[in-house]
């Protein structure tokens, strides 16, 4: 990924608030007791859109192991995920 300026990051993001409409997260959907996935929605002010889906996985006991992937981080790369399908880019460590 291309290192940009603090100045730059700012602008990107001024911009991208101005251009968004909405963020439409579903609820998590629950595939069986541990795995599950959230589904987003980005509406744009030009009428773009865009949707993205991520999976979570938790443990029995809720916490979380190696490679798993909390509720809350799936809705961050949920996010992500649409953002970049309709050109905004930005790197999360997830």
């Amino acid at each position: 990924m291309e290192n940009i300026s603090t100045n730059q990051a700012v602008k990107t993001t001024q911009a991208l608030k101005a251009d968004i409409v909405s963020i439409e997260i579903e609820n998590p959907v629950m595939l069986t007791e541990l795995i599950g996935f959230i589904r987003c929605k980005i509406n744009l002010k030009n009428g773009q859109s865009s949707q993205a889906v991520a999976n979570f996985f938790l443990t029995k006991e809720g916490t979380l192991k190696p490679k798993e992937v909390s509720i809350e981080e799936a809705e961050t790369l949920a996010i992500t995920k649409a953002l970049a399908y309709i050109g905004y880019n930005y790197e999360i460590d997830i």
